[in-house]
């Protein structure tokens, strides 16, 4: 029943996920409208690691809470925000393009289950922080950093593009056997009739067992 109960839970709040994506708010629908298109980034350099946390060694059942995520093949280097609900039920985002958002009600990165973490994929001031994540390839490493600087890292599986407003719910932000990461973006034209682009970019990872 609890199984069910939280599958409910993910359900309801990636439908609000899916409209804040939309770029609901001013700055990010005039973002979106001006910077649709999808620049290529091919021979783009690894981002440099900025931190001088220590490696910790990972088991098989550790789990971090978010405060950074790396991902070299693309030169991205960005904080994660922990996000929650808004008052009206919706969740909680960033408010700039380039920080990333983990919904901290569902699962942590390196937990059993879907960890979600979401991103804009262009503000007012051009491309941000999950811009080139189309760009991705299996077996590329995404590299989530914990508070304390514990780190998980993933490696990429596959990508797929989904609807706005249709796309497989409890596979995304669900229970799994699995350790998986969930990235998740706008992509696809832009639609000026709904205020949004037509699809969402998702990105599903798997950890790395040490």
């Amino acid at each position: 029943m609890y199984a069910a109960a939280r599958a409910l839970l993910h359900s309801i709040v990636f439908a609000f996920l899916i409209l804040f994506l939309t770029g609901s708010s001013e700055e990010f629908l005039e973002a979106e409208t001006e910077y649709a298109p999808q620049a290529s980034i091919d021979g783009a350099e690894a981002a440099e690691s900025t931190s001088g946390a220590e490696t910790i060694s990972v088991s098989s059942q550790q789990s971090v809470s978010p405060a950074a995520i790396r991902i070299n093949a693309i030169g991205l280097d960005a904080e994660v925000d922990e996000m929650g609900y808004t008052e009206s039920g919706g969740m909680e985002v960033p408010d700039n393009g380039e920080d990333t958002g983990w919904f901290s009600p569902g699962f942590k990165p390196g937990q059993q289950g879907n960890a979600v973490i979401a991103g804009h994929v262009n503000d007012r001031s051009g491309p941000a922080v999950f811009y080139h994540l189309d760009k991705l390839q299996p077996g590329d490493l995404i590299e989530v950093t914990g508070e304390d600087g514990e780190k998980v890292t993933f490696e990429m599986e596959s990508a797929a593009s989904y609807p706005y407003d249709d796309a497989p719910i409890q596979q995304i932000f669900g229970a799994s056997n699995e350790r998986k990461l969930q990235l998740i973006t706008c992509t696809g034209e832009f639609d000026n009739d709904a205020g949004t682009h037509r699809e969402r970019l998702v990105v599903t990872a798997s950890a790395v067992e040490n």
